[in-house]
């Protein structure tokens, strides 16, 4: 299994992060939250987030993935997740 870089967004309110966790939460199979950080796995992925409300800044990072599965492919999806939830 390999892990991906993590990604970090900027301007990411508290109404957004929980919107963003929540869809995460829907596509999980099982979800760990301790405050505002958190692990999910689903899909045979595992996923890591931490939101710092005061910098409004979110970084996910995809800690385990199937060798198979493109870093970049897993990049797109996570850009895609928070990019709706910014734009809705």
């Amino acid at each position: 299994m390999a892990a991906c870089k993590p990604i970090t967004f900027r301007n990411i309110t508290r109404p957004q992060f929980k919107a963003i966790r929540a869809r995460i939460y829907a596509q999980a199979d099982c979800t760990t939250v301790m405050g505002d950080t958190g692990t999910a796995v689903g899909y045979g992925m595992m996923a890591t987030w931490t939101y710092e409300e005061d910098t409004q800044a979110l970084t996910i990072q995809c800690t385990q993935k199937p060798f198979i599965v493109p870093e970049r492919l897993i990049e797109g999806k996570i850009w895609q997740l928070v990019e709706s939830v910014k734009c809705s």
